[in-house]
C-alpha cells in the first residue's frame, strides 16, 4: 500500500467507526421513538458508509451497508414490527461492519456469510416489507439531500484536513518534507473528491478533482505558489 492509499484508508477507518457509532446510536433509540425523521437518519448515515466504502473499494462493507439501507427503507412502514429479534438482528449486521473494518488478516468470506445469515434472517421477519434494491425515496421524500448530506459528513471535514495541511506546510515552505507530505496529503484527498464525484454524477466537481492532481503531477514544485 502506498503513501497515498494508507491515507486514504485512514480517512476511511476513521470515518466509518464514526458512522457505525451514529447508526448504533440511532437503533437504540428507534424501538421507543420510531419517526421518520430517524429512519432518515439511518438511510442517510448507512448510505455515507456505502459511498465511503466504495471511494476506497471496500466492497465487502460497501454491500453490507447497502443491504442495511435497504432494510432502513422498511421503516417507512408505521406497522412494521421491531421486536427485540430484530433488533438483535440488525446490531449483529452492524458488528459485521465491525469486523470488517478490524486491521489486520480477518476470515471476509465467514464475516459476509454471517451478514448473508443476518439479512436472511430479516428477510423473513419483515416479509413483503423488505426487498433488496427497493427503490429509494427521493430527496423531497426523504426530507433531506442526499448529495448534501454527503458533502456535510465528508467532505467539509476533509477540506478543513487540507486547510490545516497547507497552513502547516506554509510555515515551513522551504522544506522537502514538508512539501512531500503536503503533496501526498493533496493528492489522497483529490483522489478521494474525485470518486466520490463519480459516485454521485458531480461532473464540475470531478473536472475540479482531476485539474488538481493534473496540476500537482505536472508542477509539484508550485503546490503553495
Amino acid at each position: 500500500m502506498n503513501a497515498n492509499e494508507n491515507l486514504n484508508s485512514n480517512h476511511f477507518q476513521h470515518e466509518a467507526r464514526d458512522l457505525l457509532t451514529q447508526l448504533e446510536q440511532e437503533l437504540l433509540l428507534f424501538p421507543d421513538d420510531p419517526n421518520s425523521q430517524r429512519v432518515h437518519t439511518l438511510m442517510r448515515t448507512a448510505h455515507t458508509l456505502k459511498g465511503a466504502a466504495a471511494t476506497v473499494e471496500k466492497t465487502a462493507i460497501q454491500n453490507v451497508a447497502h443491504i442495511l439501507e435497504d432494510v432502513f427503507i422498511a421503516f417507512f412502514n408505521p406497522d412494521l414490527a421491531i421486536d427485540q429479534q430484530v433488533e438483535a438482528l440488525l446490531f449483529e449486521g452492524l458488528d459485521c461492519l465491525r469486523l470488517l473494518l478490524q486491521d489486520g488478516d480477518i476470515d471476509e468470506s465467514a464475516i459476509m456469510n454471517r451478514a448473508a445469515s443476518v439479512i436472511a434472517q430479516l428477510q423473513e421477519k419483515f416479509g413483503d416489507d423488505f426487498r433488496l434494491d427497493n427503490p429509494i425515496p427521493s430527496s423531497a421524500e426523504l426530507g433531506f439531500d442526499m448529495v448534501a448530506a454527503m458533502f456535510e459528513s465528508g467532505v467539509a471535514e476533509r477540506l478543513q484536513t487540507l486547510e490545516q495541511a497547507i497552513a502547516n506546510a506554509s510555515v515551513s515552505p522551504n522544506s522537502a518534507d514538508a512539501l512531500d507530505q503536503l503533496k501526498t496529503t493533496l493528492v489522497a484527498h483529490a483522489d478521494l473528491f474525485k470518486g466520490l464525484a463519480e459516485s454521485l454524477d458531480l461532473s464540475g466537481f470531478r473536472a475540479i478533482a482531476t485539474l488538481t492532481l493534473d496540476a500537482i503531477t505536472h508542477h509539484p514544485d508550485q503546490i503553495l505558489a
